[in-house]
């Protein structure tokens, strides 16, 4: 390729000695082909070493024809083994604690009704303050049976984690004797502040209690250990089979 772009110079300089500016250009564009031709080997080369590392003689991400994924462990069967009840309840806890949003089921007149709630909790119990008088709240006045719905944000398969809850959900008011243990775990104080309402006068609204008889607890990470990325707890382990 050289020798061509060579004997193309010269023969632009020997048929138009007089001509400069021309002979100059026809040299600028035979050495610009030769540099792409060099540049287009180079990337050819380039990907047969990654498509084929043993070929070229070196390994790396690439090992044959398979690519290194960054959780290996999630490939293949789930494993099955169970958590412990204490370190599962550890685990509930604390996604319960570092999220404050869910979504509450409860059955009405219409059908089902998925609402999305701000909730507290106290251990495995959730909080939620609603208007006595809103959808949610009637339909648990005529069917406790609810279903609780929570989960951390979800950025790939590594990170899916979320609870469901199943029980039964209670309205208590301020005149109902287990409502101030309930209510202490509300922080009601932020969205007082918020409307501008004095913290001196707390709410009088109602607030739910849902105590769950059964979670079913998903944390894909839990397979990096050994362990089933779908967990399950019942209240009672006398009579519920935990796991």
């Amino acid at each position: 390729m050289l020798r061509w772009a060579i004997v193309m110079w010269r023969t632009q300089r020997e048929g138009h000695r007089g001509r400069h500016d021309q002979r100059w250009t026809c040299l600028r564009s035979s050495l610009r082909l030769y540099a792409w031709s060099i540049l287009a080997a180079c990337r050819c080369n380039l990907l047969g070493a990654l498509l084929h590392p043993r070929a070229a003689g070196r390994s790396g991400r690439w090992q044959g024809d398979r690519v290194s994924v960054t959780n290996p462990w999630l490939a293949g069967p789930s494993p099955t083994r169970r958590l412990d009840r204490a370190r599962l309840e550890e685990r509930i806890l604390n996604l319960l604690s570092s999220q404050n949003m869910c979504v509450l089921a409860t059955l009405g007149p219409d059908g089902p009704l998925a609402t999305p709630v701000r909730y507290f909790h106290l251990d495995l119990t959730i909080v939620f303050t609603a208007s006595g008088a809103s959808p949610k709240m009637r339909n648990i006045a005529a069917d406790p049976r609810v279903s609780v719905a929570t989960y951390a944000p979800l950025v790939g398969q590594a990170s899916s984690r979320g609870a469901q809850l199943f029980g039964q959900a209670r309205v208590l008011t301020e005149a109902d004797p287990d409502f101030a243990g309930f209510w202490s775990v509300v922080r009601w104080q932020s969205d007082h502040v918020e409307r501008s309402l004095p913290l001196e006068k707390p709410p009088l609204d109602p607030i739910g209690v849902v105590e769950p008889d059964r979670i079913v607890y998903t944390e894909h990470w839990l397979r990096r250990e050994g362990y089933a990325p779908r967990q399950f707890w019942a209240r009672d382990p006398a009579d519920r089979q935990h796991g």
